[in-house]
């Protein structure tokens, strides 16, 4: 289990995002299954005997659960809220990544938290690869090699279309939708 000094927005830029994107229906048959009492080989061992992810490789499980146990283990109360909740319009499940993508993806939440709403206030409210790979270029310091930089801008640039309307319907104020109790960790 992850320290609870922990549960902070991760701030170190990483490349996660080339091969993972936002994961939305991967993201749901972990939120489904993931047993935070296991370790992360044992995790990814019974994905891959159960076939969470569907078909795929045990290299690529691997990739998947490394991957969520950053993205969503780190905050565990919203893991066992979603754990319960189980959102099954595809809309909610993308929001709940963008919001955990965010927090766990210093670049992506930068991009999507203020470049994206900064270029809706300029005359010309578009965005395109090259503004992108600057942005991505001018965030890493040239660390990366250049196909790095380009993949991970052509992963940025489109993120935008990926995400629903901000007005959800389940997202508005009202009652909860689950009538089971909540019982907390």
């Amino acid at each position: 289990m992850i320290a609870l000094e922990k549960l902070r927005e991760a701030t170190e830029i990483h490349t996660r995002m080339l091969r993972l994107g936002l994961g939305a229906e991967d993201s749901r048959a972990y939120w489904e299954n993931a047993n935070r009492q296991l370790s992360e080989a044992d995790r990814a061992k019974v994905a891959f005997e159960e076939r969470w992810f569907g078909s795929r490789t045990m290299a690529r499980v691997r990739y998947l659960v490394s991957n969520f146990i950053h993205r969503y283990d780190t905050y565990p109360r919203a893991l066992q809220v979603m754990h319960r909740w189980n959102p099954a319009d595809p809309r909610e499940r993308k929001v709940l990544c963008h919001w955990h993508v965010q927090l766990s993806d210093p670049l992506y939440r930068e991009f999507t938290g203020s470049i994206l709403p900064g270029r809706r206030l300029h005359p010309e409210p578009t965005i395109d690869r090259t503004t992108t790979l600057r942005f991505v270029d001018r965030k890493t310091e040239g660390r990366w090699a250049s196909s790095t930089s380009q993949r991970m801008a052509a992963g940025l640039w489109p993120a935008p279309a990926r995400l629903p309307d901000r007005d959800l319907p389940s997202f508005r104020p009202g009652p909860p939708r689950s009538s089971r109790p909540w019982s907390g960790p």
